[in-house]
């Protein structure tokens, strides 16, 4: 063997050693005509493959270099048969390979000594030597042809030959190279069934006629999911954790539809998705990937009967609240936490509610079986669900909160015949909980409350028939001065009374 043929088929050895890395060789033909297609920075041939795998664009996947323009090619399609042939009868010599499974080399050559397990007698045709190799177990397309030359299938790698090379200044290189999975994706290997409620993955969905593993891991991280599952084919959606009765353990056979956008992929099937996942995400899950562990804010847990029926007259907690798009459990316990409230329940998914007690007829005895709504701000959680309230408790508050306030909330009154409280009061757009607290206990009076929104009584008796056994649920006017804070409502107060002195 010559210097130069060794070199030819060191670099060739090379070159099927990568594409096992980053794609399916496919082999050598004539350039695709009407596909889409640009062109791709790269030095030489060897370097093509890399530069098309770098666009990371599902809709050009296949890469070819043009030998005689020296340039690389990004392709929507791959070599065809008719390709192949003309390839062929303009005497460009070449070969054609598929390198799934385990890495294989063959080479087109004459003056073989050995040929393993097959030769033609005859020179055929570029399909002719694929048909004829693929009958033999373990060698399926992988063959060689050149001009002039008999066929010859091989099922090793074969590293010195006695004879003269194919000419590959003549061809085009083929290599196959899908887009990537989004960043930190993997493929689970799971087939797992639909859930048996709903859809196992409940986050946003899309279907594509081109739908891809890599199109499907691109959308669910767009959006800010860690799960996603492909389905039918076609269908594509994204969650952070399984849900309807969904678990990795409930696995499917019927994950067999091949991609819209990939016919050597498979996309799920009927009722059945093939996941990938976020890895980092997902090992903070439990180990069916149904729930997610919670974090909490230090100081703060779990309530001993962590969901509760909401108050029978009125909110179970009074004090304040907030609600948004984008509510989790760590931000209503920092909105009630940093605001001096030792309880914090979750309710309707977006919900947040403060206070120092249960109130309203609620109390930890009314337990619920209802907290199953998601939170909107991370669908791996829950926030509390329908007039049940996710419940949470920091002691360590309760100290502070009798200092920052020298009153207590007792509730919700309805005013009967007149001023529940008459000795003094004021009315002021910047009214909140504490500036009218700070009045009433400015002017040494045991009672506090305050109606309406902006408007702030004090006295030291209830009067014109109320009394604090005389309750309201209309206490959900929020207060001139601070939104998240409730102030009163109409004919209702927002009653606070100082401790008696032991």
């Amino acid at each position: 063997m010559s210097r130069t043929t060794f070199t030819l088929f060191s670099l060739l050895t090379s070159l099927i050693v990568v594409s096992a890395d980053i794609g399916s060789y496919l082999g050598a033909a004539a350039i695709i005509s009407g596909a889409n297609s640009q062109t791709v920075s790269a030095s030489n041939r060897w370097d093509c493959q890399y530069a098309v795998q770098a666009l990371n664009n599902p809709g050009l996947t296949y890469s070819y270099w043009n030998q005689n323009g020296g340039k690389c090619i990004a392709s929507s399609a791959g070599p065809r048969a008719s390709d192949l042939i003309n390839s062929f009868e303009q005497d460009a010599n070449y070969y054609v390979v598929n390198t799934a499974g385990v890495p294989t080399w063959t080479a087109c050559e004459e003056g073989i000594y050995s040929y393993t397990p097959a030769k033609t007698a005859t020179v055929v045709r570029p399909e002719e030597c694929l048909a004829f190799c693929s009958s033999y177990p373990g060698i399926s397309n992988i063959a060689t042809a050149t001009d002039n030359y008999h066929c010859a299938c091989y099922s090793q790698q074969i590293y010195g030959y006695n004879g003269r090379s194919c000419k590959l200044d003549n061809i085009f290189i083929f290599h196959n190279t899908p887009a990537e999975l989004a960043s930190g994706f993997q493929a689970t290997g799971a087939c797992i069934a639909e859930g048996s409620t709903g859809r196992a993955l409940t986050g946003p969905h899309t279907s594509s006629s081109s739908m891809t593993p890599a199109t499907c891991t691109n959308f669910c991280s767009s959006q800010g999911y860690a799960i996603a599952g492909v389905e039918y084919g076609s269908e594509c959606w994204c969650g952070n954790v399984l849900s309807s009765g969904a678990s990795l353990s409930k696995t499917s056979t019927r994950c067999n539809v091949k991609c819209s956008g990939a016919s050597d992929l498979t996309c799920g099937g009927p009722a059945s998705l093939n996941l990938y996942a976020n890895s980092n995400a997902v090992s903070q899950l439990s180990s069916d990937w149904t729930t997610k562990p919670v974090v909490l804010p230090e100081g703060w847990s779990a309530a001993s009967s962590p969901c509760v029926q909401e108050g029978t007259t009125g909110r179970a907690l009074a004090s304040a609240r907030t609600s948004g798009k984008e509510m989790t459990v760590g931000k209503c316990l920092a909105f009630c936490g940093n605001a001096g409230w030792q309880w914090a329940g979750l309710e309707y998914s977006s919900e947040c509610y403060c206070g120092d007690y249960l109130a309203n007829g609620a109390s930890l005895s009314s337990t619920s079986d209802r907290c199953t709504m998601t939170c909107s701000g991370d669908s791996s959680t829950t926030c509390g669900g329908s007039n049940a309230l996710q419940l949470y408790n920091n002691p360590s508050l309760a100290l502070s909160k009798t200092v920052k306030r020298p009153y207590n909330l007792s509730g919700c009154i309805k005013e009967v015949a007149g001023r529940a409280l008459n000795a003094t009061s004021i009315n002021t757009s910047d009214l909140t909980i504490d500036s009218c607290l700070n009045f009433c206990g400015s002017q040494g009076y045991t009672y506090a409350g305050m109606e309406y929104g902006a408007e702030c009584y004090c006295g030291n008796e209830l009067v014109n028939g109320s009394g604090e056994d005389q309750l309201s649920t209309q206490c959900k006017t929020p207060c001139a001065g601070d939104a998240t804070q409730n102030c009163g409502g109409p004919n209702a107060i927002s009653l606070w009374v100082k401790p008696r002195q032991k």
